[in-house]
């Protein structure tokens, strides 16, 4: 795994369901969890399954933070952190219909229902040490087949980031605190948690089970849990977190109100700036950018260099970034677990980068839509409002995009050769007569 992290192409975001995030209770070490991170970090967005993963003593220290070679407990903390990761943990599902729509009771409740369920499925090399323990220096991984419908062709609310922002947390809370904060990112700038719930969160066991002596003291669990996790998710990873409010009922607080904003700039353990984008290979759309237009045409902005060279150009490029945005924000009101996005056409844009194809479909467009030809066949159309036709035109495109692709007499994209810089061959689509 020591070649794996550091080949960035076979590294994507770590990407889970907001039910997986939220509603799940674990208790899991910190090595444990940078290695489940890691595992989903290399799941393939066209993957159906999980597959095998190779791993050593060597590489679960690389990716723990340990440096030097392995030690006598290095080999006894592998074997044990992957056993602890095949133990079932208790995890609450809120029930669906075969559309992906949340099913709810007379009442309006939603219907849940609760399981559990491991982490992993492993094969371990193991031998007897000096002292007579059980050891172990590599084996096999692999996600269990159960968290299918939580990390792979996810329709509903998910959470990514970057693999690079974990890797320096020292605290075990920190990295479930991040997930867990960043999954309510579609809410808005400003987040009310729940204390007892967020304590669940952090400090129940497997079996989903706190000891409610644990912490009892607001002060305590503040002092021991909150503030560093805080303070990590603040200094390594994308997001920005302040306390404005600590709500009170008879001096005994039961809600937290933070405010939750996204950063510039990363930095890393040593304080040097991380890139961002670097790692997220291919730099896929992440759910949360259905919560904001302008963000989304931001990000849409740093995927695609169009150059305009008329006015007709700039017009047609604005209205592009306009349905882009436009469509990633349109709610889906039929969907009760839809809040920030339309999903379905942010898939679709992912598809598109996934296929090499983002950048060719925009400047294809953007020629079908100024050319000559296409303005001729308006003019001879009745049509009261031709933006408004051009605006259903782009949103057919998108949604039938590889048909649009096929209907170009040239491949969009084509790679000049390994290794380098791609080539795009853009040639605008015939139309029928």
């Amino acid at each position: 795994m020591s070649k794996n992290i550091d080949e960035k192409d076979k590294l994507y975001p770590v990407t889970k369901g907001n039910q997986l995030i939220q509603n799940s209770r674990y208790n899991l070490t910190l090595q444990q969890q940078k290695l489940v991170a890691y595992a989903i970090s290399r799941i393939k967005p066209q993957q159906s399954g999980f597959e095998w993963l190779d791993i050593s003593v060597q590489d679960f220290n690389k990716l723990t933070g340990k440096t030097g070679n392995p030690g006598n407990n290095d080999y006894l903390l592998f074997r044990d952190s992957i056993m602890g990761l095949s133990e079932t943990f208790f995890l609450e599902e809120i029930e669906t219909d075969e559309n992906g729509k949340a099913k709810v009771d007379k009442n309006g409740n939603f219907i849940k229902r609760t399981t559990n369920v491991n982490w992993f499925d492993f094969e371990l090399e193991e031998r007897i040490n000096s002292k007579g323990e059980t050891v172990a220096s590599k084996g096999k991984i692999k996600l269990n087949e159960k968290l299918n419908k939580h990390l792979i062709g996810l329709k509903g609310v998910y959470t990514t980031y970057s693999l690079k922002y974990i890797m320096p947390m020292t605290s075990k809370f920190s990295l479930r605190f991040y997930e867990y904060i960043k999954s309510y990112a579609n809410y808005g700038e400003i987040i009310e948690i729940d204390l007892e719930e967020l304590k669940d969160v952090l400090l129940s066991e497997n079996d989903g089970v706190r000891d409610p002596n644990k912490y009892k003291k607001f002060a305590d669990f503040r002092r021991r849990v909150l503030d560093k996790a805080i303070e990590e998710t603040n200094r390594y990873t994308d997001i920005n977190l302040e306390i404005l409010e600590i709500k009170v009922i008879k001096r005994v607080p039961y809600a937290i109100v933070f405010r939750l904003g996204y950063k510039t700039q990363v930095l890393d353990k040593e304080n040097n700036p991380i890139d961002m984008e670097e790692d997220l290979s291919p730099a896929m759309f992440s759910y949360k950018h259905g919560a904001s237009k302008p963000v989304f045409k931001k990000e849409l902005l740093k995927r695609v260099a169009v150059s305009c060279n008329t006015q007709a150009e700039k017009e047609m490029w604005e209205l592009l970034q306009n349905q882009y945005a436009t469509l990633a924000n349109r709610h889906m009101k039929d969907d009760v677990r839809i809040d920030g996005g339309n999903v379905q056409y942010i898939d679709l844009f992912n598809e598109m980068i996934e296929n090499e194809c983002l950048e060719s479909f925009i400047n294809a467009q953007l020629d079908k839509y100024t050319d000559r030809q296409w303005k001729n066949l308006l003019d001879e159309r009745v049509i009261n409002n031709k933006e408004a036709y051009i605006k259903s035109c782009i949103r057919q495109d998108i949604e039938d995009w590889q048909s649009f692709l096929r209907r170009s007499e040239k491949t969009f994209y084509t790679p000049r050769e390994s290794n380098a810089m791609p080539e795009w061959d853009i040639t605008p689509p015939k139309f029928k007569e």
